[in-house]
C-alpha cells in the first residue's frame, strides 16, 4: 500500500509562520525529510518514533544529491509512511518542490503540496520593507541568481527596467556582481536598496545603503547568509516602518531552564519581546503518587487545609483525583491553599478558586500566614514533590495532624541541550533564567565544574527567594529576581534590565 508524501512548506525561518495545515501534517507523519532552511524546533512537533533524515542544501553542500532525495522520498512513501518533505520557505518558490511532485507523480506516488509563507515576502515585511507600496511600486519581481550550470540566470537588462520592487534570494556570495549589473543597465547609484539576513528570526540583521555602496557596506557588517537583497524605492520606507528589530529584546540571547508547564510560558513571552531564546530544559517531571494518596482521597472530607506549593502538584493531584473516580465536588470541605499566583492561576484554569494565597510567595511566607490559623483541631493535606526543599513541611506537624503525600519526582534530561550550552559556554548569553532549585542543580550539573567561569558575563534571573539561596550555595548571585515569584515579572524584569 503506498503512503502519502507532503511537500511542506516551513515558512521563512520563525517557527510561528509555520501555517496550520504544515503543523498538522508534521504532527502526524511517520518520515521527516528536512532542509537546513528549516527551522530545527518544528522537529519537535513529530511524534514519538517518527523518522528524521537530513537532507540540507547549503551552497556546495549537499547532504543528498537531488535525484537520490527524489528516490528515498518515494521509497518511504511506498513502504506505506506519511511522509513530510520539509523545505524552507515555500516549495515552489526556487526551492525545487517542483521538480520533486513530477519525479513522484512519474513514480505513482500520491503526494500533495503544503504552501508556505515565503521569505521574499516576510523577509522583506520584518526589516520594515513593504515590497508594494502605493506611489512607489506597484509589482514586485523575484529573482535567483543561483544557477546549476554556472550561468548567470538573470537577465539582468529585463531586470533593471521593471518600475516595481525587485527581491534576490540565495545572492549574498554574488551581491557585488548583482549591484554591479544592476548598474551597468541603467539603474542609479542612489536607489535605494537593503540586504537583510537571518530574516524573521532572532539574529535578523539589516544593512540599508544605497544600491552604489550596498555591496562595500554588507561587507563591512559582515553579514552571513541566508540573506535576501531588495532593490527600489519601497526599501528607503525601512527605518521608518520597522518594527521588528526595534523590540526590547531584541538582539539579546536568553537560556530558560523552566520546565514545560501548563501554566505561563516564559520562553514564549521572551521571543515575543524580540529575544532568541535557547531551551535548556535539564529536569522533567515524572507523576508517582502511591497508595497514601488513595488514603487520602479515602479522606479528603476530613481535612481543613489542602496545600499546593506548586503547579505541578496542582496539575497531578487533580489527574490522580479524576483517575480515583472523583471530581472537584470532592475538594468542597478544605479550605484551598497556593503558595503563590502561579500556583492559584493553576487551580482557577482546573475551575478552582484559591481560599488562602499569602503576600510572601514562599513556602516560608505560606507557613507564617497559616501559623496563627492552625490548631490541634485541624487536618492538613500536603501534596508535594518527593525531595522538596524548604521546612514547611516540618513545621505543620507542630501545629496539627498533618499527612504529606508524595506525587512527583524532578529527574534530570539531559537530551537536546546542545544550542542552549553552546551559547552558555561562548559567551553568548544574555541572560540565564532559573525558576526552581532543582533546574539550579541539574543546569549546573549539565555546565560541569567550571560552571562559575562560563556564567562569567550572563545575568542569572531567579524565580524568587529559594531559588536564589541556592544559587547562592554555589556561588552565584542572581542579578535579577522576582518580588512576586512568577514567570511572568520574570519576563518584565528582564525586559526592564534590557532597557537600563
Amino acid at each position: 500500500m503506498s503512503g502519502l508524501v507532503s511537500i511542506v512548506g516551513a515558512g521563512p525561518g520563525d517557527p510561528g509562520l509555520l501555517t496550520l495545515r504544515a503543523a498538522d501534517r508534521l504532527r502526524r507523519c511517520d518520515c521527516v525529510v528536512y532542509d537546513h532552511l528549516a527551522s530545527p524546533r518544528l522537529l519537535a512537533l513529530t511524534p514519538a518514533g517518527c523518522e528524521q533524515i537530513y537532507a540540507g542544501k547549503e551552497a556546495g553542500n549537499h547532504a543528498l544529491p537531488q535525484e537520490a532525495l527524489n528516490a528515498l522520498l518515494a521509497q518511504k512513501a511506498k513502504e506505506g509512511k506519511r511522509v513530510v518533505r520539509l523545505k524552507g520557505g515555500d516549495p515552489y518558490v526556487f526551492g525545487r518542490g517542483g521538480e520533486e511532485a513530477l519525479y513522484l507523480k512519474g513514480a505513482g506516488v500520491p503526494f500533495e503540496v503544503v504552501p508556505g509563507v515565503t521569505s521574499a515576502v516576510a523577509g522583506p515585511c520584518c526589516a520594515g520593507i513593504p515590497i508594494t507600496h502605493r506611489g512607489l511600486a506597484t509589482s514586485f519581481h523575484v529573482y535567483t541568481t543561483a544557477s546549476r550550470t554556472g550561468e548567470d540566470p538573470v537577465d539582468w537588462a529585463a531586470a533593471a527596467r521593471q518600475e516595481g520592487t525587485l527581491v534576490f534570494l540565495m545572492g549574498l556570495s554574488r551581491l557585488e556582481n548583482t549591484c554591479r549589473k544592476l548598474l551597468e543597465n541603467g539603474l542609479s547609484p542612489d536607489t535605494p536598496a537593503a540586504v537583510v539576513s537571518r530574516a524573521t528570526t532572532p539574529l535578523q540583521r539589516t544593512v540599508r545603503a544605497p544600491l552604489g555602496e550596498l555591496a562595500a557596506a554588507v561587507r563591512a557588517a559582515e553579514l552571513p547568509p541566508p540573506a535576501i537583497t531588495v532593490v527600489g524605492q519601497v526599501a528607503s520606507l525601512g527605518g521608518a516602518l520597522d518594527c521588528f528589530e526595534e523590540r526590547p529584546l531584541f538582539r539579546r540571547t536568553v537560556v530558560t531552564t523552566r520546565q514545560k508547564t501548563h501554566g505561563f510560558d516564559l520562553s514564549a513571552a521572551l521571543e515575543e519581546a524580540g529575544a532568541r531564546v535557547e531551551r535548556l530544559d535539564a529536569i522533567r517531571i515524572r507523576p508517582c503518587p502511591g497508595e497514601d494518596l488513595q488514603r487520602a482521597f479515602a479522606r479528603l472530607g476530613e481535612y481543613s487545609y489542602l496545600i499546593f506549593t506548586s503547579q505541578n502538584a496542582v496539575r497531578i493531584f487533580l489527574e490522580e483525583l479524576r483517575r480515583s473516580g472523583r471530581d472537584l465536588r470532592a475538594l468542597a470541605g478544605p479550605c484551598l491553599c497556593a503558595v503563590g499566583p502561579a500556583t492559584a492561576a493553576a487551580l482557577a484554569r482546573e475551575g478552582l478558586a484559591a481560599d488562602l494565597t499569602p503576600p510572601r510567595h514562599t513556602s516560608t511566607g505560606l507557613w507564617e500566614v497559616l501559623e496563627g490559623r492552625l490548631g490541634p483541631g485541624d487536618r492538613v493535606l500536603y501534596p508535594r514533590a518527593k525531595a522538596v526543599r524548604g521546612k514547611l513541611g516540618e513545621w505543620l506537624p507542630t501545629r496539627c495532624p498533618t499527612d504529606q503525600v508524595v506525587l512527583y519526582e524532578t529527574l534530570e534530561d539531559a537530551r537536546d541541550l546542545g544550542d542552549a550550552l553552546i551559547a552558555l559556554w561562548g559567551g553568548e548569553a544574555d541572560y540565564l533564567t532559573f525558576t526552581s532549585p532543582s533546574a539550579v542543580e541539574s543546569t549546573l550539573r549539565a555546565l560541569g565544574p567550571d560552571f562559575a567561569r562560563c556564567l562569567a558575563g550572563t545575568k542569572i534571573v531567579s524565580i524568587g527567594p529559594v531559588t536564589s539561596g541556592c544559587l547562592r550555595a554555589h556561588g552565584l548571585e542572581p542579578a535579577l529576581e522576582s518580588g512576586r515569584c512568577t514567570a511572568e515579572e520574570m519576563a518584565q524584569l528582564i525586559v526592564e534590565d534590557s532597557r537600563a
